[in-house]
């Protein structure tokens, strides 16, 4: 089953990557540029909300293994919080 886990905040996760992709759980991941770059349209107040600083896609047999690889990225030096979402 694949998994995206979405950080908010700092991004620099070299360790945390390089362990995850030695366990063959990585299928990719990606930094999104600074959020002055973006650009967000819809209702609401955009200065509110937060912005995803990157998002790994992992490959593991579980929500809960997926949800155990957020805790342990979570646990390297990255502010924040993190969501876990199947992946259709």
């Amino acid at each position: 089953m694949q998994f995206m886990i979405m950080t908010y905040g700092e991004a620099a996760t070299e360790p945390f990557d390089r362990r995850l992709a030695g366990s063959g759980e990585l299928v990719d991941k990606r930094v999104l540029a600074d959020p002055v770059n973006t650009r967000r349209f819809g209702p609401g107040d955009p200065a509110a909300e937060e912005s995803v600083a990157a998002c790994w896609v992992v490959d593991c047999d579980s929500f809960d293994r997926a949800t155990e690889i957020a805790t342990r990225l979570l646990a390297s030096p990255v502010p924040g919080h993190a969501d876990v979402r199947p992946v259709q």
